[in-house]
C-alpha cells in the first residue's frame, strides 16, 4: 500500500498543473524561499523574470489529482495537503515547475536524455505516454543541468547520461579482488545463513532462496563477517574506492539493492518479474532503466564508487551515473540486499569485493 501511494505521489506532482481561475491575490511566506531561490538562479543566466514581481503564490483548494495550478491572474496554488506530504526535493520542484509556467512562459517538455532520464523538470508526467514512469534527481550536477535547461540556456551540459561517457568512468582505475564468495559450499556461513533461516540453501554452486516473506540480506555486513572479514576491514574499504560485483537470477518476485549513504541519503536499485525496473531515492526521484532487463536469467550487477562518484553497471553495461555531493563524499556505503516481494525466488551465484587502486 505504502508503494503504491508513493508512486501515485510521484505521478500527479508535476502533472497536474494547468491553468485555472482564482481570483486570490496573496503571497504565502512558506513560498517565499522558493521564488528567492528561482530569482537567484536566474540573475546568474541572466533570464528575463519581468513577471515575478506580479505573481502570487497561495495555498488553496484544486480538482482531484492537482497539487499544482497556474492561472492568468499570475497567481499559482499549491495544495496544502500534498505539499505537507511532499519532501523538500517535491517542494522545490514543484515551485520552480509552476514559475516555468507563469514567469518563463515554458510549456510541458516530455523529452528524455540519453539515459533515459527526464530532459526537464517541465516534463508533464500525466501524459499519455507509458515511457514517463520517472522523476528528476534534482540534486548534484543534475541539478545544474535542469536549471540550465529552465531558463533557457543552449545546450545544458548532460554529460553523465551519454554512453560513452559512463563506459569511460566504469573503466576507471584497476581492480584488486579482496574476498570472493562463490557458495561452493556452506562452510563457515552458518552465521550468515542463520539469518536467513531455513528459506535458504547452498546447492550446486547457489545460493538459493525461496522466501515467503521479506528477507534483507546484508552482503556488506553478516555475508563478509561470516567469512572472516573484519568489520574495520570493511569499513577501511568502504571508505576510499571500492566496487561490489554479484551475480543473481531472479526466478519469482523482485528484489531491491539499497545502497546507503549514512542516515537518510541513499539509492534503491530494484529490479522484479513484474518488470520494476528502475533506480530510486527516497525524496522521489526515480528513472526506468533504459536496458530492459531480463528475469529468470542470470545478472551480473556491478556497483562501484570511485573517488566522488558512483556506477551501477548491468551485464557490465553502466545504467546510473551520480556525483556524491557534500558529506556523502566520504560516507561509508552500506549495501543490503532486499528480497522485497512476497514469495520470492532467487538464485545468487557469486559476490565479490574489490579494491579500486
Amino acid at each position: 500500500m505504502k508503494r503504491t501511494i508513493f508512486y501515485w505521489l510521484i505521478i500527479v506532482l508535476l502533472g497536474g498543473c494547468r491553468e485555472k481561475d482564482n481570483d486570490i491575490v496573496a503571497v504565502n511566506p512558506v513560498f517565499q524561499p522558493y521564488i528567492d531561490f528561482f530569482q537567484k538562479e536566474a540573475v546568474k543566466r541572466n533570464a528575463s523574470i519581468v513577471k515575478l514581481d506580479r505573481i502570487n503564490v497561495v495555498f488553496g483548494n484544486l480538482q482531484a489529482k492537482q497539487i499544482g495550478a497556474w492561472a492568468q491572474d499570475n497567481t499559482i496554488t499549491i495544495d496544502s495537503i500534498y505539499w505537507r506530504k511532499g519532501s523538500e526535493y517535491y517542494r522545490e520542484q514543484l515551485i520552480l515547475h509552476e514559475l516555468g509556467h507563469l514567469v518563463l512562459e515554458r510549456v510541458h517538455d516530455n523529452s528524455f536524455l540519453e539515459n533515459g532520464e527526464m530532459a526537464s523538470i517541465m516534463q508533464n508526467v500525466l501524459v499519455d505516454n507509458p515511457a514517463v514512469k520517472g522523476y528528476p534527481m534534482f540534486r548534484g550536477v543534475r541539478k545544474t543541468y535542469y536549471l540550465d535547461e529552465l531558463f533557457g540556456l543552449q545546450s545544458p551540459d548532460s554529460y553523465w547520461s551519454k554512453s560513452q561517457f559512463l563506459k569511460t568512468k566504469l573503466q576507471e582505475g584497476s581492480r584488486q579482488l579482496v574476498v570472493s564468495q562463490d557458495f561452493l559450499s556452506d562452510n563457515g556461513l552458518s552465521t550468515f545463513m542463520s539469518t536467513i533461516g531455513n528459506e535458504a540453501k547452498i546447492e550446486g554452486g547457489l545460493l538459493k532462496i525461496d522466501a515467503q516473506n521479506r528477507i534483507i540480506l546484508v552482503l556488506m555486513g553478516s555475508l563478509l563477517n561470516s567469512m572472516g572479514v573484519k568489520q574495520d576491514s570493511i569499513t577501511s574499504i568502504t571508505n576510499k574506492n571500492y566496487e561490489i560485483e554479484w551475480k543473481l537470477r531472479i526466478r519469482q518476485g523482485g528484489v531491491l539493492f539499497a545502497n546507503g549513504i549514512q542516515q537518510n541519503d541513499y539509492f534503491n536499485f530494484t529490479i522484479a518479474t513484474e518488470g520494476i525496473n528502475q533506480l530510486s531515492i527516497p525524496e522521489g526521484f526515480f528513472s526506468p532503466l533504459n536496458t530492459p532487463i531480463a528475469t529468470n536469467t542470470f545478472l551480473s550487477f556491478r556497483l562501484r564508487k570511485y573517488e566522488n562518484t558512483v556506477l551501477i553497471a548491468v551485464n557490465d553495461k553502466p545504467v546510473f551515473f551520480t556525483e556524491l555531493v557534500g558529506n556523502a563524499s566520504n560516507a561509508v556505503w552500506i549495501h543490503n540486499l532486499t528480497l522485497s516481494r512476497l514469495n520470492t525466488s532467487v538464485d545468487i551465484d557469486y559476490f565479490n569485493l574489490y579494491k579500486i587502486l
